[in-house]
């Protein structure tokens, strides 16, 4: 008997051990995105990095918005900027285009 609790305390030990794992939250932007939608996606952004999770930023260019990229890449620097000031996250890589879509991972500062 001893002998089984022995391990049955020693699973729970390693149970608790165990680090807590964070997703990676995605967040889809459009080129052509409003104030108001441009706070509100922000604040989950900032919200997710708060809590510890990843980010992935993926901006969408439908049809003639390929035509204007520069107001994608003010947005995405906007959001990049943004991150920055608030001292939560930092961008994992600078964004980069792929196709139509501009991606963007952002990581939580940890706190050690």
């Amino acid at each position: 008997m001893d002998y089984n609790k022995k391990q049955y305390r020693k699973k729970r030990q390693q149970r608790k051990s165990k680090v807590v794992k964070h997703k990676q939250k995605e967040i889809k932007f459009h080129a052509n995105i409003e104030e108001h939608d441009f706070e509100t996606k922000m604040n989950h952004i900032l919200k997710f990095l708060k809590k510890g999770d990843g980010v992935k930023i993926s901006l969408y260019m439908r049809g003639r918005e390929m035509a204007n990229k520069d107001r994608a890449w003010k947005t995405i620097r906007r959001v990049e900027q943004i991150v920055k000031e608030e001292e939560i996250g930092e961008p994992d890589n600078p964004p980069k285009l792929s196709g139509h879509t501009i991606l963007l991972f952002l990581n939580p500062i940890s706190n050690k």
